[in-house]
């Protein structure tokens, strides 16, 4: 677990993000236009963790992000981070991007 917290994700350049009604949706426009299987919808935490993924941030900042955000603890917010992340890397709606070793963050 604490190897997975150490990565860092990029959005796939492929995949349009949008608010409707009520709901947040991921489609990726490389694929058939009514091909609805390929539409993902995410919860407000799942939202807010999309507009986190930058390239630049790792797991673990994102999850503390998170945990400040919707008053989570730690623990929670990783297992939940890391279940939407593999979810999201498996339907390649993300790609794993290598940190700027130049750059430390200390949490």
């Amino acid at each position: 677990m604490k190897e997975m917290l150490k990565r860092c994700y990029k959005k796939n350049s492929d995949v349009v993000f949008r608010k409707v009604a009520s709901e947040y949706v991921l489609v990726p426009i490389k694929r058939k236009a009514l091909d609805l299987q390929y539409i993902y919808t995410l919860n407000e935490a799942g939202q807010h963790s999309w507009e986190l993924i930058d390239g630049k941030k790792n797991l673990k900042q994102i999850a503390v992000q998170l945990t400040e955000e919707f008053k989570v603890d730690f623990k929670s917010a990783v297992k939940d981070l890391v279940e939407l992340i593999q979810g999201l890397e498996k339907s390649n709606l993300i790609l794993p991007v290598r940190p700027n070793k130049s750059i430390k963050w200390t949490p």
